[in-house]
């Protein structure tokens, strides 16, 4: 390819190849009749220069583990919640209801922000793994002082066995791949 413009540091233009008519299928009796087609030749100035390409971080493998994570705690913290509402030996006192909305606030906040963990899997933030540890403190506390009211110790272990793990990769998510 030679350089049309003369300036040695202009890219070439690459020639315009001619283009083949298309095969027409024709009944007998009919014309043949070729439209031709438009030949595109770039115009020496206007050669444009490719645009780079983003490179976009690496996934995180551990974002979305904590985020596996809380989604699985925060469904069976979700199916416990509906367990308790349906337990008939529960005390019925106002105490017992706010602190089984405070299971459900923590089980859906774990549930959401695992969700959020798993969709901005590229993003390096602190605030995501934080407050998703926050939410499994609190899904525990509830869970805790669920315990003590009703005396339902396997409550509690459920939620710090759960929650134990979600800690664990949210804190090496923390450590190891935010800012």
């Amino acid at each position: 390819m030679e350089n049309v413009s003369g300036n040695p540091h202009q890219p070439t233009i690459p020639p315009a190849y001619p283009v083949t008519p298309p095969i027409v299928y024709l009944q007998p009796g009919q014309q043949v009749v070729y439209v031709q087609q438009p030949v595109y030749v770039q115009e020496p100035g206007a050669y444009h220069h490719p645009s780079p390409r983003q490179v976009r971080p690496i996934s995180s493998g551990l974002g979305i583990a904590a985020g596996v994570l809380g989604i699985l705690l925060g469904c069976w913290s979700i199916f416990m919640f509906m367990g308790l509402v349906a337990y008939p030996y529960m005390p019925s006192n106002d105490s017992t209801g706010f602190v089984i909305f405070l299971h459900l606030t923590a089980a859906l906040a774990v549930l959401a922000l695992g969700i959020i963990m798993v969709i901005q899997h590229r993003v390096r933030s602190r605030p995501v793994p934080a407050l998703l540890i926050g939410a499994c403190v609190g899904l525990v506390v509830s869970d805790m002082s669920l315990a003590a009211i009703a005396g339902l110790p396997a409550v509690a272990i459920f939620a710090i066995i759960g929650s134990l793990a979600v800690i664990v990769v949210s804190v090496c998510v923390l450590f190891r791949e935010a800012d």
